[in-house]
């Protein structure tokens, strides 16, 4: 059983800071820790020295319950960051896509949110490019390279979407 939440938030921690349970168990599901240790060390942003650590405890609490379990673990944690990696980047050019999308008209509110996409772009960028093996590019050539690839791709394809009120009202857009 995986947990395919782990955030603070679902995390119950005893008052010494140790974690103690995990809550919000919807995504729950059969099948490889590996692959919740990746999602941690992906969603955490965790270091090398931290993601090494916490792969261990894992590995050594598997191997406890099921040692066939922890064959090639380290690898097929590699494999999951990989795809995790490149799910984040996905989600990424959606959301850069979709809140330019639904942006206010006037160029200096416009030019915000680029500046605000980017800069959130190139933090992300950092953690996701060296699991990736590739480098991480600037952040505002980064989401200036998805509308120009969303552009050619035709985008965006359902014109008549509209944004929630409250979400248009909150990024200053009228439509």
């Amino acid at each position: 059983m995986i947990h395919s939440d782990h955030k603070p938030a679902n995390t119950l921690l005893h008052p010494d800071g140790q974690s103690i349970a995990l809550v919000d168990w919807d995504l729950a599901m059969l099948g490889d820790p590996a692959s919740d240790v990746a999602r941690v060390i992906q969603q955490w942003e965790l270091t090398a020295e931290q993601a090494a650590a916490f792969a261990t405890r894992v590995r050594e609490g598997v191997s406890r319950h099921d040692p066939s379990r922890v064959e090639r673990f380290d690898e097929r944690v590699a494999t999951y960051a990989r795809y995790w990696s490149i799910l984040r980047m996905h989600m990424l050019t959606t959301r850069i896509a979709d809140r330019v999308q639904h942006a206010s008209p006037d160029p200096e509110k416009r030019e915000l949110l680029l500046d605000e996409l980017a800069a959130d772009a190139e933090g992300r960028l950092r953690t996701i490019a060296p699991v990736l093996g590739t480098e991480a590019v600037n952040g505002r050539t980064f989401v200036d390279l998805v509308l120009e690839g969303a552009s050619a791709a035709g985008w965006p394809p359902r014109a008549s979407r509209q944004a929630p009120p409250s979400y248009r009202a909150r990024i200053g857009s009228s439509g």
